[in-house]
């Protein structure tokens, strides 16, 4: 979800991300520092997640995901935002969301709360910035560690339906669960009601890099 995307009552997204090449790291096997479950053990597969978000009041939105690698259910993917408002004639917005990441027999969760501030610097240059924590909790065991996570992204409005962004994010806590990715990307507003976001970018981690490209397909009514 994205602050900017609240005004939209319904939404479908399908989400891919594909490894390119092999990479033969040995980072934890709960780990995945570059998927769309974090959390889960990174088998270089394909990983695709379809997604439905409802706005369900004026800033206030739901969010559905399931979260596969290849042909593999990772988990379940509860997620919701809140706005608190805007400011600077409106060229400022923030707010928060919170994720609920449990896996598929619900014994290991992954938890996301992440602050949200969004700038409009003029027509064409604006920013999206996320801050906050993933801890992750084992039944029987409490909590076994959290990550920070910072992500920043930049856009620039190309034309009327063509935004460039460049998307840093950062995941940190320990050598081993500490890793940066690099996404330069596109987002084409097809029709109305179809949006496409592509983009290919590289990720570094304590055991090397990883290419990898992202595919996002969005229907909006």
């Amino acid at each position: 979800m994205a602050l900017e995307r609240l005004g939209v009552s319904a939404k479908s997204t399908f989400w891919e991300f594909f490894p390119i090449g092999t990479n033969a790291r040995a980072a934890p096997a709960d780990f995945d520092p570059f998927g769309l479950v974090p959390g889960s053990p990174d088998t270089d597969g394909i990983e695709w997640a379809p997604e439905i978000e409802y706005a369900v009041a004026d800033g206030v939105a739901l969010e559905f995901e399931v979260p596969f690698e290849n042909s593999t259910l990772e988990a379940w993917k509860f997620a919701g935002q809140l706005i608190f408002g805007t400011s600077a004639d409106k060229r400022f917005i923030h707010g928060s969301q919170v994720i609920a990441e449990p896996d598929v027999q619900f014994e290991e969760w992954q938890l996301t709360f992440l602050y949200l501030a969004g700038v409009k610097y003029n027509r064409t240059w604006s920013s999206m910035t996320m801050l906050g924590a993933r801890p992750q909790i084992e039944e029987g065991r409490g909590t076994d560690f959290v990550d920070g996570i910072f992500n920043h992204t930049v856009f620039a409005n190309l034309n009327d339906h063509t935004t460039f962004g460049f998307e840093t994010n950062f995941t940190f806590r320990n050598p081993t669960r500490t890793s940066a990715l690099l996404m330069p990307q596109f987002d084409v507003e097809c029709t109305d009601n179809v949006e496409i976001q592509f983009g290919v970018g590289v990720g570094f981690s304590d055991e090397g890099t990883e290419p990898l490209a992202g595919l996002r397909a969005i229907y909006s009514r």
